[in-house]
This record gives C-alpha cells, structure tokens and sequence, in this order.
C-alpha cells in the first residue's frame, strides 16, 4: 500500500472530484470547498481511515451529493466517505466496496484487536445513523476483513443503503476522466518508520487513450 500517492483531483463553482487514494490533504481541500460544490465524484481504491471518517462528517454537515462514476470504484476509506454524503448515487458500472480497518504495519496483537474491534465497531454504528443496513455494516466492518469484505454492484448498493439512488450523471462522468489524467497533488503519505530511499514521486498522470481512467484492482489478501 505504501507508499500512497496522492489523487488526483479537481474543482469547481459547483463540483469536487476526487481520484486515486485517501490522504491527509484531501481533508484541508474539503474543508476549505466553496459552499457552492454540491456535488462531490469518487473514484478511489480507498487509503487513510482517520481523514476518511473526517471527510464523511463533513460531507454530511454540507449536505453534498456524492457520485461514484461510469466504470467507476469506492472502495475501504472511500465507502465511508461516501455513506457520509446524503444522496449517494452510483452510477449502473461502478462498484463499492467495504471492509474494516487493520493494521498498516499488520501486527496482530491482543491490544491491536481490541483496539481494531472498537474502531469498526463505531464506524458501523456510524454508517448505520447515516442510513446503511447495521447488519451489513457490521458484519462487513468485522476481522479478519479478508473474509467479511463485501463487493457490491449498483444494486446491492442500494439494497445495503450505500447508495440512495442508482443513476447516470454524464458531465461527472465526463469530470473523471479529465480528472484521472491530471498530475496528482504535490504530496506524498509515507509510511511510518519508511526508509527515505524507498519513497518514490508517482508518475504524473496522463491523456489515456481510450478515454476511459484505468480501474482500481482489488489489494491481495
């Protein structure tokens, strides 16, 4: 996972879109957003939990849209950011994804269990007062998460409450794939302890061909 590069991202009078990974600026550019975005598009294979769950608060304090896009996926941090909008639409194509939170360092320990069981567990309840299914949150949001991890096309999506509406919505289609062709922020999250040699610049973004961003791959177990 590591290191994470930053997304890229773009904006304007009335719209937010996010693609590539969760980091810590993501937070300082939501928070600053004219109050004009009401909508926000997601593409994302997911990243930090803690500016996640900050993001989600305040998506629903604005009271924004969220869309996730033609092709598109939401997966880990980015599906509670997503629960936090109000409407959250999904477009026939896209993909959602929820599972809980582990360790980044994978340390398996009584105290890091106790300690994840009580971060998941709030999580569910959180997604639950924001309109998911608790049953589902809650065994989605369960350890170990390679076994509890939930994929969901449109439909179940809106079954489970991750989705309020199922939807085509062709100008935040077309925002993403200008978006994902842009050079990501200026920012990389490394990992703690990581040695400086091994940190890498990502590869700018780039014009692909075919129109189309490239999809986001399920991590490895």
């Amino acid at each position: 996972m590591w290191p994470l590069p930053p997304p890229s991202v773009s904006i304007t009078a009335t719209q937010l879109v996010i693609y590539g990974s969760i980091v810590n600026d993501l937070e300082i550019i939501v928070k600053t957003m004219p109050p004009s975005i009401r909508l926000v598009v997601l593409d994302s294979p997911g990243g930090m939990s803690d500016p996640a769950d900050r993001i989600a608060k305040e998506f629903r304090r604005r009271g924004v849209t969220a869309y996730v896009p033609d092709g598109g996926s939401c997966f880990s941090a980015c599906a509670v950011m997503l629960a936090g909008a109000v409407n959250r639409i999904i477009h026939p194509t896209a993909e959602v994804m929820v599972h809980a939170q582990t360790m980044l360092d994978g340390s398996d320990t009584r105290r890091t269990r106790v300690f994840l069981n009580r971060e998941n567990a709030e999580t569910a309840r959180q997604l639950a007062a924001w309109g998911v299914d608790a049953e589902f949150a809650m065994n989605a949001l369960k350890l170990p998460r390679e076994t509890h991890e939930r994929f969901l096309n449109a439909r179940l999506a809106l079954r489970v409450g991750l989705a309020t509406a199922i939807a085509i919505l062709p100008e935040a289609d077309a925002a993403i794939r200008l978006t994902c062709s842009l050079p990501p922020l200026g920012t990389v999250i490394r990992p703690p302890r990581q040695d400086p040699d091994a940190y890498r610049i990502p590869t700018p973004g780039r014009i692909h061909l075919d129109g189309r961003c490239p999809s986001w791959q399920p991590s490895a177990p």
